[in-house]
């Protein structure tokens, strides 16, 4: 069964063998539209194969579809293989089955391998041999039999082996077979297409041969010249064109005749035309010009020029002759009339009264007259065949060079040239020459006339040096110059002549100007004529006029000038010349005089400065407005009275009047002072005024209001004290935070040592005493050093919102007892509607402490009581906190020492002269500021003022307490301090709690116990020598992190802002020596309670 259904594929595969000759018959060869009509052909094929197709399993189909498509792609290129495999997939995909992918590929492989085919046989035309296409064939069908294998359901071996012979055998045969039949069709149809291409071009040429001749009928019927055409025995063939209307006889009377049958050759010629004849037979040359004479029908003899042209065949024998002629009777008729006439004009040209002379192109001499000869003293072979520039003078030979080129090309000229006579003499030659030309346009010679010059030349010289000199001075005039010629008693005429600078003047060009007349340039008054007549009646009066006029100016823009008019005779007629002199820059200069003056009387009076113009007698000439506003008069009712009387109220000068000083000094003099007249701090100044000789007349009396200054002066004086103090704080600063670093160290081992010996109970009680006085000696000691820290290093204050009110009342409960024991009452005037403040508590609290202190301390000293009344109030956008107290007072010296670093007027031992300088820096930090009043004997008053925080009446949360932590009872700890002192005290305290303590005195021994052991507590002093704290914290950072949490730094000076920085970027707890038992026990404890 399959082989008949191979058969019928094959049948199939003939079937649309022939379909495709007759669309290719039909359709054209290969167009697109016979592509796609034969993509829809083939694909219509593969539906019927696949309709006839050989079932080999179940939804698998066997047909001849990759034969097909493979061909078309490999003859029909992409447009066959794309409608084709599109059309045979869709139809595949509509059968279904299992076999629908694989038949699917195999139709796109199959249209793939047939195009690469087809690019290969667009490059390479000699790829399509029978073996080749073979080849190609079982590719297709091989590559088919390998997608097989994509065959679902382990059914492709019995697919493979049911259809690989015919696949392998069969259908390449059957493809190879549809190749060359597709290919012989390519080829029969290509020539069918190449030969119709060939017919139409052929005919295409036919016929526009046959346009051409008919176009060169036409041409030659209109020709102006007769066109004969001869055979090889000079038998007439052609007669056309002018020949009837040139010769006389008619077509029918000359063709078949010979040129001796015709009777056209006139016998004198005749010789002419046989050797002519002779030429062309021989084929000496083809072609052949003659001028000869001929006979017409009525006998007339006229000149025929004859363009002669013969065809040959390949033996180079003459088959025909082409004959243009042209009548040349009439340019016969002429040639031989101008014979004549040159032959007359030599005959003028040698008697001429003007020098002759001809040149060819090169300017080599051809002809020379007789009076060229005699003007230049030369033989006539002397002249001719040499070179012009031989003659001419030295001087001229370049403009000889330059202008005959000139000459050739222009056609004409006119020029002179300096020449050298035969006898050496220079003479100036005048030359006008025309060029004259051949039939054809070319150049053939030039003619000029020479006439000598010299003696014109040298009058004319004379008369432009003359002329030149003329107008040298005339146009070298600054002032314009305008001649005019009168048309009536008051009428001016045209101008006749103008210079350059009234042309600048004025705006027009020469032939503008002298085109117009006075009227055209002055301006009227009142649209009138009337200047200028007034001009011209004043002329024929006096002959002479000088006066001012506005001109108007090309642009119409005004120009003041000053006239000078004169009337003379020139050559018998009236003749008026006017100079005219430009005084714009005059008027100008005056009009900035004018507005100076004015712009000075301005000035003078704008200016805010009192001035005053004063003589030597101190008599007032003249002042401005602000002098005269200022003791409130008019200006004019000051001049004249003395000046230390309106600005004193004096009868003399003022004793620092600066004026009286100028006059004895004859410089600027100035002074200073309170003018109790005007209420005013002024500057007075006096500028000398001198007059040509040198003598002074006076001076300028300014006064100045310097209030402003005076008080700028105050202030920036308070600055520089403010400056000064700054100064003087930071050095002692820096000197007290050295002294109190060095002082905590020993301090904390006192401390720390005297708590442990007072927690003994087998020392006696006055021991104890004693203990208890060293230890609270020490406290002290800690406190002033704190004090002095913060004082020295002037830290960042840590800014909260704060109740001022509540501050003060806690700062009193620490002194309630002193101040209650002091007999001193505390009286409290608080405002209700206090605002917060933005502030750091502690160090406000520092500085109502002091305060207090010091209050308490004058009370106490003055009398054993006193009243201590403290008052705050509300300002607005500030608060005011008041300290007074009843004490002795201040006076102003001390006032002024006040807040000065050590100044104290406690007695020695009583105070350290920090406290008030430690405030002013406190409350300078808080951009507030603090003030002291104080008169001798009535008390003292403190004043602070601070800025009221912006959500000044917002109300404070207080922060959640911190549950208690959990500790660990036992701990190892490491203690890394370079003091002996502080780390045995260290060790003494957390040993008693039941801790494991170790000490180590060098860091860098301490990192190796770090890494090598593990501590729950590490303390670390910060100043240690070699490495400091901060650089093995660094460390264990970096080698051993887990314990970096576990460090507590040690530090006699927090207020170090490096410090303070690292420790605050750390997060890392640390405690200030001096330190309590309290104190490390407490930190120590919160480090072991985050231990889990």
């Amino acid at each position: 069964m399959i082989k008949i259904d191979l058969f019928y594929n094959l049948a199939l595969l003939i079937f649309v063998v022939v379909i495709i000759d007759l669309i290719m018959r039909h359709g054209g060869y290969f167009t697109r539209n016979s592509k796609i009509i034969l993509g829809m052909v083939i694909g219509g094929a593969t539906i019927l194969g696949m309709m006839n197709a050989v079932s080999v399993a179940p939804g698998v189909f066997f047909d001849g579809r990759s034969v097909l498509i493979s061909a078309g792609a490999f003859i029909g290129g992409p447009v066959i293989a794309l409608i084709s495999s599109v059309i045979a997939i869709i139809f595949r995909i509509s059968l279904g089955g299992d076999g629908v992918l694989v038949g699917s590929s195999v139709i796109v492989w199959a249209a793939l391998a047939g195009l690469a085919y087809y690019y290969l046989r667009q490059r390479y035309s000699k790829i399509t041999n029978p073996l080749l296409l073979l080849a190609f064939s079982l590719i297709v069908h091989a590559g088919m039999l390998g997608l097989m294998l994509a065959l679902p359901g382990g059914i492709s071996s019995t697919v493979i082996s049911e259809i690989a012979f015919p696949v392998l055998t069969i259908f390449p045969i059957a493809g190879l077979i549809v190749c060359l039949l597709f290919l012989d069709q390519e080829s029969y149809y290509s020539t069918i297409s190449h030969l119709s291409l060939s017919e139409h071009k052929l005919k295409t040429a036919l016929e526009a041969i046959k346009e051409s001749s008919e176009k060169l009928r036409l041409h030659t019927q209109n020709s102006p010249l007769a066109t004969i055409e001869w055979d090889a025995d000079f038998i007439v063939t052609r007669w056309e064109g002018a020949a009837p209307h040139i010769f006389g006889w008619g077509a029918s009377e000359t063709i078949g005749k010979s040129v001796y049958d015709l009777n056209i050759v006139y016998e004198p010629d005749a010789p002419i035309v046989e050797q002519t004849i002779k030429t062309l037979k021989e084929g000496i040359s083809s072609q052949v010009v003659t001028l000869n004479r001929n006979y017409t029908k009525d006998g007339r003899v006229i000149h025929c020029t004859w363009y002669n042209s013969a065809l040959y065949d390949s033996n180079n024998k003459m088959i025909s002759m082409m004959s243009q002629v042209e009548d040349s009777t009439e340019h016969e008729r002429i040639e031989t009339a101008l014979a004549e006439n040159e032959k007359h004009y030599r005959e003028l040209y040698e008697q001429s009264p003007a020098g002759y002379q001809s040149l060819d192109q090169n300017g080599v001499f051809i002809e020379v007259n007789r009076l060229w000869l005699d003007t230049l003293g030369y033989q006539k072979e002397e002249v001719i065949g040499h070179w012009f520039g031989e003659f001419v003078a030295s001087e001229d030979l370049d403009k000889f060079k330059k202008n005959f080129p000139r000459f050739v090309k222009a056609g004409h000229t006119h020029v002179d040239f300096k020449m050298k006579r035969k006898d050496g003499q220079i003479i100036i030659v005048a030359f006008e020459g025309r060029i004259a030309y051949t039939p054809k346009g070319e150049f053939k010679q030039t003619h000029c006339i020479i006439q000598d010059i010299t003696e014109r030349y040298k009058a004319e010289e004379a008369t432009r040096e003359h002329k030149e000199r003329y107008e040298a001075l005339f146009n070298s005039n600054n002032d314009a110059i305008l001649v005019h010629q009168p048309q009536g008693e008051l009428t001016p005429g045209t101008f006749i002549e103008a210079n350059d600078a009234a042309i600048t003047l004025l705006g027009y060009n020469r032939e503008e100007l002298l085109k117009l007349s006075p009227f055209d340039i002055t301006k009227n008054d009142n649209m009138s004529s009337e200047p200028v007549k007034r001009t011209m009646e004043s002329l024929r009066q006096t002959g002479k006029v000088q006066n001012e006029r506005i001109f108007i100016h090309k642009d119409r823009h005004e120009i003041p000038v000053e006239i000078n008019a004169r009337l003379f005779k020139y050559k018998g007629i009236d003749t008026v010349i006017t100079i005219v002199h430009d005084i714009t820059t005059r008027k100008q200069a005056e009009a900035a005089l004018t507005h100076a003056a004015e712009e000075w009387r301005t000035t003078f009076d704008s200016i805010k400065d009192m001035i005053a113009i004063v003589d030597p007698k101190h008599t007032i000439l003249r002042v401005n407005l602000a002098f005269a506003n200022a003791l409130g008069f008019k200006p004019n009712d000051l001049v004249g009275k003395h000046c230390y009387e309106v600005i004193h109220g004096m009868n003399q000068p003022h004793p620092m009047c600066p004026h009286a000083r100028t006059l004895q000094s004859k410089h600027v003099e100035s002074s200073e002072y309170y003018d109790k007249k005007l209420k005013l701090w002024v500057e007075a100044s006096s500028s000398p005024i001198f007059d040509n000789k040198g003598d002074l007349t006076g001076s300028v009396h300014v006064i100045k209001d310097i209030s402003k200054r005076k008080q700028e002066e105050l202030q920036q004086q308070q600055l520089r004290n403010k400056a000064e103090m700054s100064s003087r704080l930071a050095a002692v600063g820096e000197m007290a935070a050295g002294i109190a670093h060095e002082i905590n160290n020993p301090l904390t081992g006192v401390i720390g040592f005297s708590e442990l010996l007072l927690e003994r109970k087998d020392l006696p009680d006055d021991v104890k005493d004693n203990l208890q006085i060293i230890n609270e000696g020490s406290q002290r000691a800690r406190e002033i050093i704190k004090r002095m820290l913060t004082f020295a290093r002037q830290s960042t204050p840590q800014m909260n919102r704060v109740d001022i009110t509540s501050l003060i009342d806690h700062t009193l409960e620490l002194r309630n007892y002193v101040l209650a024991t002091a007999n001193i009452k505390v009286i409290k005037d608080y405002d209700a509607n206090l605002p917060w403040v933005i502030a750091d508590p502690g160090q406000l609290q520092q500085v109502f402490l002091n305060l207090i202190v010091n209050a308490e301390h004058a009370m106490k000293k003055a009398h054993d009581k006193g009243i201590l009344t403290i008052q705050t109030k509300s300002l607005g956008d500030s608060i005011r906190i008041s300290v007074t107290d009843d004490g002795p007072g201040m006076p102003d010296e001390v006032l002024k020492k006040l807040f000065q670093p050590f100044f104290t007027t406690k007695e020695p031992g009583e105070g350290t002269g920090l406290g008030l300088s430690l405030s002013l820096g406190i409350i300078q930090e808080h951009n507030g500021t603090i003030r002291a009043e104080s008169k001798a004997g009535k008390g003292t008053t403190f004043i602070v003022e601070l800025p009221a925080a912006a959500d000044a009446y917002a109300t404070g949360e207080i922060p959640p307490a911190a549950e208690p932590q959990k500790t660990i009872t036992k701990a190892n700890i490491l203690v890394v301090d370079d003091e002996h002192a502080i780390r045995l005290l260290i060790r003494t305290i957390l040993s008693q709690n039941g801790h494991t303590v170790e000490e180590c005195d060098d860091p860098r021994k301490a990192l190796d116990k770090i890494i090598s052991a593990d501590y729950n507590v590490i303390l670390l002093d910060i100043r240690m020598p070699g490495m400091s704290g901060i650089e093995l914290f660094n460390n264990i950072l970096v080698k051993k992190p887990v314990l970096s949490q576990s460090v507590i730094f040690i530090t006699g000076d927090t207020s170090d802002e490096a410090t303070k920085t690292y420790l605050e970027a750390h997060q890392t707890p640390y405690i200030s020596k001096p330190f309590s038992r309290k104190t490390l026990e407490t930190a120590v404890g919160e480090i072991l309670g985050k231990k889990p």
